[in-house]
């Protein structure tokens, strides 16, 4: 088995641990203005809803700084310092380079058309291994 999932949302793709397949499942993921993997309705982010709610004090951190990289292993729960030290350009590895050559990033019209028409655009239909 992979240990990543490669999963078509409106605006990319993202990647998901194989066992966070069914928490996509019944959203509409979408890119966000940041570069985030979003659901507007409830609205929370990929990584929140992987990793849990942050203890006080604490941030969700892509470690190799690729923000529609949401496999487990690239979480981690940090200080706010720690995140800020944890800037930059993204440090992509072997499962990840094709997320910056296949990101389109939707224009402000777009993402209001998400916004407002939810039409199923950027739901979770099936993984790409």
């Amino acid at each position: 088995m992979a240990d990543f999932i490669k999963v078509k949302i409106y605006g990319g793709y993202t990647l998901i641990s194989p066992q966070d397949a069914d928490l996509m499942k019944g959203y509409d993921w979408t890119v966000d203005s940041d570069g985030y993997c979003i659901c507007f309705n409830p609205p929370m982010k990929l990584h929140h809803l992987v990793t849990g709610k942050p203890p006080t004090g604490m941030v969700n951190d892509h470690k190799n700084r690729v923000k529609l990289d949401n496999r487990r292993e690239n979480l981690q729960h940090v200080t706010y310092k720690e995140n800020r030290a944890n800037r930059g350009a993204p440090v992509p590895d072997e499962h990840t380079p094709f997320l910056q050559e296949e990101l389109h990033i939707p224009s402000t019209y777009d993402r209001k058309a998400v916004n407002y028409a939810r039409n199923g655009l950027g739901r979770f239909i099936k993984g790409l291994r």
